[in-house]
């Protein structure tokens, strides 16, 4: 594997990829053409042209035949974790979904923050009608991520968010009866052992599916059943399911406190640190 890889597939790094070396040798970037890509003298082009950019690789063997016939094609598992483009290319990355979402239910993109948001699927469904909070409910379940009202845009902030420091000195006294930092920890009863999604898979002929996560400490023999009307991979929703279980258990402390004007700074869906706790501010 490469370095820091978990062995898990994600098209979302390969779509990054992609966007990336297509925008800077593309029209994006202007300032280019008297650097890195100049315009020739000669012919009047750029020296890299984006209409000759050619992506690696599109299999001329049909998807989802290939990879899943390993009967017919023995390097079918190389699908996986490799760089094809087919059974990838028509999915959609995390950010650009959220916004179409949105657009949909007429809310301005532009009061939107989606720049940390990471992530991809294969499709969405909505098969009824709903509301815009339900869909991005069901994708937040997926992803982790959590949305919040900043006064000044809707923010969707990611788990992967780089955390803030914080101190006991950045605490106020709410007042005399109230303490610096209060902690109350939810019962294990009331938490899942077990987290099960179920799902559509594009590389089983769209079959549904159920992925489960288990946790097998503990009291709690609870069992959390989310039906998603997504198109995902079977490894990526299997790395969701333990995610949630994970976050589940490790978010079952709740911290109350109150902020300095040092602290003003702060919003919901930040991270922060104190007393070596992690800590994900969800209420103001």
């Amino acid at each position: 594997m490469p370095y820091f890889s978990n062995g898990a597939r994600n098209d979302y790094q390969q779509r990054r990829a992609l966007e990336a070396f297509l925008s800077w040798w593309g029209n994006d970037h202007p300032e280019l053409a008297a650097g890195d890509n100049p315009v020739s003298s000669v012919y009047g082009a750029p020296m890299v042209a984006p209409s000759g950019i050619h992506l690696w690789a599109w299999d001329a063997r049909p998807w989802p035949a290939f990879p899943s016939d390993t009967s017919v094609w023995a390097d079918g598992d190389n699908w996986q974790l490799g760089h094809w483009l087919n059974g990838r290319l028509g999915g959609c990355g995390l950010d650009g979904l959220v916004r179409a979402i949105l657009s949909d239910f007429e809310i301005s993109v532009a009061d939107v923050d989606v720049g940390t948001l990471a992530g991809s699927i294969d499709g969405f469904t909505i098969p009824s009608p709903t509301s815009a909070r339900a869909i991005l409910e069901q994708l937040a379940t997926i992803f982790g991520f959590i949305s919040a009202d900043t006064g000044t845009a809707l923010a969707f902030r990611s788990p992967l968010d780089h955390p803030q420091e914080m101190a006991r000195g950045d605490l106020a006294e709410p007042s005399p009866e109230m303490a610096l930092l209060s902690a109350t920890r939810a019962q294990e009863s009331k938490l899942p052992s077990e987290i099960r999604l179920s799902f559509t898979d594009p590389t089983r002929d769209y079959a549904r599916l159920a992925i489960a996560s288990r946790r097998f400490a503990g009291l709690s023999r609870r069992v959390s059943d989310i039906d998603l009307n997504v198109a995902a991979d079977a490894g990526m929703m299997q790395v969701a399911a333990e995610a949630r279980l994970r976050d589940a258990w490790a978010g079952r402390e709740r911290y109350a406190f109150a902020l300095s004007e040092t602290g003003l700074a702060i919003e919901p869906g930040d991270l922060v640190t104190l007393d070596g706790a992690l800590i994900r501010i969800t209420q103001i």
